[in-house]
C-alpha cells in the first residue's frame, strides 16, 4: 500500500468517525430534549395578591378535589405594601374547589374544572377597607 493511499484512508476513517460522532450527538440531544421526568401539570392555579394594608397578612390557599381530598394547602405571608403572585400546579385533570382565606374572616371559594380552564387566576386585594377577590380563567 502506498503512502498516499494510507494517508487517504486515514482521512476517510477520520471523516467517518467525525460524521458518526455528529450523528450520535444529534440523536442524543433530540432524545434529551424530548425526555420529561414527569408529566406536565393538568392545570395551574395562579394567585395574585396586592396588600395595600399597613400590616402583613397570611393568605391560605386550599385546593380540594371532587372527593374532598386536599391537593394543595399552603399559607403565604404577604408583607404590607407588596404585590406578587404564587403558582400552584395540579397534576390531574378534573374538578376542584379552590378556597382562599385571609385575615378578618375573609374567605372565597371558586369551583374550577381544569378541562374547561387550564389556568385559574385569583386576584386578592387587601386594602384598608377590607379584602376582596376576583377570579377568572386565564388561558395562555
Amino acid at each position: 500500500m502506498s503512502q498516499e493511499t494510507q494517508h487517504s484512508d486515514a482521512k476517510m476513517t477520520r471523516a467517518v468517525h467525525v460524521a458518526a460522532t455528529f450523528v450520535l450527538v444529534v440523536l442524543l440531544s433530540g432524545c434529551a430534549s424530548d425526555y420529561q421526568a414527569s408529566s406536565p401539570p393538568a392545570g395551574e392555579l395562579d394567585v395574585q395578591f396586592d396588600n395595600q394594608q399597613n400590616r402583613a397578612s397570611d393568605l391560605q390557599v386550599v385546593v380540594t378535589n371532587a372527593t374532598g381530598g386536599t391537593v394543595i394547602d399552603r399559607t403565604k405571608t404577604i408583607d404590607s405594601g407588596t404585590s406578587g403572585r404564587s403558582r400552584y400546579p395540579v397534576g390531574t385533570e378534573g374538578e376542584y374547589a379552590v378556597t382562599v382565606r385571609g385575615r378578618d374572616r375573609f374567605e372565597t371559594t371558586v369551583q374550577w374544572n381544569t378541562e374547561e380552564c387550564e389556568t385559574l387566576q385569583i386576584h386578592v386585594r387587601m386594602t384598608p377597607d377590607g379584602v376582596n377577590a376576583a377570579s377568572r380563567c386565564a388561558e395562555s
